[in-house]
C-alpha cells in the first residue's frame, strides 16, 4: 500500500477517513481465517469486502444487476465514504482498489 497516494485519495475525499471501511481496515484485530488451496492465513474483513464489493460494483455498473435484492448503491458509498454517481464513484473505487490492493495486470 502506498501511502502517498493513500493520502492523496484521503484528500480528495474527505468522508473516507471517518468511513466504516478505513476504520476496520486500520483494525489489527479485524480478521478471519481465509483458507485457499489448503494454505490457511489471516485476512483483514475490510480488505475481503473490498475485494467483493469490486465485483459487486462492477456487475451492477456494466449490467444493472445486483447481487441480491437488499443491496443498494447508497449502502457502498457509506461504507467506503464515497460520493457520486455509479461512473464516478466506480473510478473512484477503482483508485481506491488500485492504492489497497496494488494495481494487476489485465489480459
Amino acid at each position: 500500500m502506498n501511502n502517498t497516494e493513500l493520502l492523496n485519495f484521503m484528500a480528495k475525499n474527505p468522508n473516507f477517513q471517518d468511513s466504516p471501511f478505513f476504520q476496520q481496515l486500520c483494525d489489527d484485530k479485524n480478521t478471519f481465517d481465509f483458507t485457499m488451496g489448503g494454505q490457511s492465513t489471516q485476512m483483514n474483513r475490510a480488505i475481503w469486502n473490498l475485494i467483493v464489493t469490486k465485483r459487486d460494483l462492477t456487475m451492477y455498473q456494466k449490467f444493472g444487476m445486483k447481487p441480491n435484492s437488499y443491496w443498494k448503491v447508497g449502502d457502498v458509498k457509506k461504507y467506503f465514504g464515497l460520493k457520486g454517481h455509479i461512473n464516478t464513484l466506480v473510478t473512484k473505487y477503482e483508485e481506491l482498489c488500485d492504492i489497497i490492493l496494488g494495481s494487476q495486470p489485465q489480459d
